[in-house]
């Protein structure tokens, strides 16, 4: 009985080691609120805002895509910022289509149209 509770715990300790998660797609969360002045845009994985200022890309969640109407057009958009890091796939790695580098996403957004 005195060993049961060592290899219990030895076998939590592996248990936690083997989940380990991997951080190469973790995402940091600013939750910085954020205005930008820029000009509406679609992408391919939704609708985004490309800055006035800096020409920086901003992904605005929940918007699939801008609708003929909005498209192009001047917009101010407020809300949180969310900065993703995503690494490529490595050479032994599956491939698989997505956005490497800094992603910047703006969550709970509020805009106005120009």
């Amino acid at each position: 009985m005195k060993y049961s509770k060592a290899i219990t715990t030895l076998f939590l300790i592996v248990i936690s080691i083997s989940c380990k998660t991997n951080t190469s797609n973790a995402s940091k969360l600013n939750h910085e609120q954020v205005s930008i002045i820029g000009k509406t845009t679609n992408t391919k994985t939704g609708g985004a805002v490309i800055s006035e200022t800096d020409n920086q890309l901003y992904y605005v969640a929940g918007i699939d895509f801008w609708n003929p109407e909005q498209l192009g057009k001047p917009i101010v958009i407020t809300g949180n910022l969310k900065i993703t890091q995503n690494k490529a796939p490595k050479e032994n790695e599956f491939a698989r289509q997505q956005i490497t580098g800094l992603v910047k996403t703006i969550i709970k957004p509020k805009w106005k149209l120009l």
